[in-house]
């Protein structure tokens, strides 16, 4: 049983370094994790991490810097 048993988390960056590690983190701990970045390989490799390990997750490609109104932030 894991600390995050019956949680969801979304981690944003999720494809590599840091963000890649947390998201694998939290799938081992028991959260169904949701994985956000901008390169589908990247993401299709974090979640097949976390399934292998037997937990679950899902992914979006988004580029969290771009706005509807077409404006950059960050």
């Amino acid at each position: 049983m894991g600390r995050f048993d019956g949680k969801v988390v979304l981690i944003t960056g999720g494809g590599t370094g840091i963000g890649e590690a947390t998201a694998v983190a939290f799938g081992k701990e028991g959260a169904k994790v949701v994985v956000a970045s901008r390169t589908e390989k990247n993401l299709k490799n974090v979640v097949h991490q976390i399934e292998k390990s037997g937990g679950e997750a899902a992914y979006f490609v988004v580029d969290v810097q771009h706005s509807k109104d077409g404006k950059v932030y960050g």
